[in-house]
């Protein structure tokens, strides 16, 4: 049991390190989708994710879109919501978030669009941050994994 409890650490650790970067990735085409719409029609965040598709993130989006009705941007998009907890982000990445969406919607529309833009910004140099650790330690995690488990099984019989 111990050697199985092992053995999916490491899986679970490699599988943090690979999701990350799509984690990110989808908070990205987001805020580009965001930052496009008001450009041109000037529509609410809200509106626009309401109508965002993109694979794997449904149930996160209509979540969030189904609480937003009683709720804050902030505690509908990360605080209450209980898909935002399966994601691999760091606590950077949290922060990042958070700060765009307690800031989003108080300002005029250049304040939003360069808000946009520091955040899509900072978010894509965590995406290159997360894919160099995924490279790095992802593997090591998963082969880590494997020989402990392995090793405490020879140990035991």
């Amino acid at each position: 049991m111990i050697a199985i409890s092992i053995l999916m650490f490491g899986f679970f650790r490699y599988e943090r390190y690979k999701t990350r970067p799509k984690d990110l990735e989808f908070f990205i085409k987001l805020l580009y989708a965001y930052r496009l719409e008001l450009k041109w029609s000037k529509k609410s965040f809200d509106e626009i994710v309401s109508s965002f598709k993109y694979k794997g993130y449904d149930q996160y989006i209509s979540e969030a879109v189904g609480m937003l009705n009683h709720k804050t941007k902030l505690e509908a998009y990360i605080e209450e919501n209980s898909k935002f907890v399966n994601m691999s982000f760091t606590a950077d990445d949290t922060a990042v978030l958070k700060y765009f969406f307690s800031e989003s919607g108080k300002g005029n529309l250049i304040s939003e669009i360069n808000l946009c833009d520091k955040t899509i910004e900072i978010l894509e140099a965590k995406k290159q941050e997360a894919e160099a650790d995924f490279k790095r330690q992802g593997p090591l995690a998963l082969k880590l994994g494997i020989v402990c488990g392995a090793w405490l099984i020879i140990m035991l019989m």
